[in-house]
């Protein structure tokens, strides 16, 4: 009864926040920006269906993670309809992490770090520069946490992701993962004051599991907010959507911003 009450003392605060957040987009407004994240899973049985649910958010740009090689197959090809302009796979990153945008990139990037002691620990940031609705440039990027277990790899991972920030962060960045954080862990209260300008703008939405791994089965229900979505003091959040289920073991996550006066 004691941990229940110390564990929902951290929960509840972060669900509440949850609800003062609109649940759907201003889709006419011709200056919001929408940005789409989704973890795809590696394992994804139906990539058809994610590249169907990012097209139906007619987002601006979308930050696609642990892409498998049918997804990147069938992602670029049918994304390209909506999106022509994507980050490069192997040439310059991992070919599963990609950014897809309906305008020019002017510039794109990848920042990349490995521990020599665990070489299978590697810290990828993608982002790239493009152009929102109101004709203004942007930063989107996006990363993916290891587990926060065993211990070592997300004790690399978040202070590399707090320099890029404060070498490449800007008033306009929008910074979203798969971070394999809860809201409420001691990690990303920690992360949130290090990666100041920006601000978490998710709040209380679950986005795992979606689906059961090993049964590759339906969730009943998601129980853990681990996709977390920042932004930049030039951005007003008007709304943040929980996408479909679409065959990944995450749900997606789309984001609509106002840029402020």
């Amino acid at each position: 009864v004691v941990a229940g009450l110390i564990g929902g003392a951290e929960i509840l605060p972060e669900a509440a926040k949850g609800l003062f957040i609109p649940a759907g987009g201003r889709i006419g407004s011709p200056a919001a920006l929408r940005i789409v994240t989704f973890n795809t899973w590696s394992d994804n049985a139906d990539p058809q269906a994610v590249m169907q649910r990012v097209r139906e958010t007619k987002a601006d740009a979308v930050a696609l993670i642990e892409m498998s090689w049918s997804l990147a197959h069938v992602g670029v090809k049918e994304l390209a309809k909506d999106y022509p302009y994507r980050t490069p796979g192997k040439r310059l990153c991992p070919a599963d992490m990609v950014l897809f945008s309906k305008r020019p990139f002017t510039g794109y990037g990848c920042q990349v770090t490995s521990d020599p002691r665990r070489p299978e620990l590697t810290e990828t940031i993608v982002w790239g520069r493009t152009t929102a609705p109101d004709g203004r440039p942007f930063t989107l990027a996006t990363t993916h946490y290891a587990w926060p277990f065993p211990h070592g790899g997300q004790e690399m991972q978040r202070p590399f992701l707090a320099r890029f920030v404060r070498r490449h962060g800007d008033a306009d960045m929008i910074l979203t993962g798969d971070f394999n954080l809860t809201p409420w862990s001691f990690a990303l209260k920690g992360q949130d004051r290090d990666l100041e300008p920006l601000t978490r703008r998710t709040h209380g939405i679950p986005t795992w599991p979606a689906m059961i791994a090993r049964l590759n089965r339906p969730a009943p229900f998601a129980i853990l907010p681990i996709d977390q979505i920042y932004a930049g003091p030039a951005w007003r959040t008007q709304a943040i959507t929980r996408l479909r289920r679409a065959g990944s073991d995450h749900y997606g996550l789309l984001a609509t911003f106002s840029r402020r006066p």
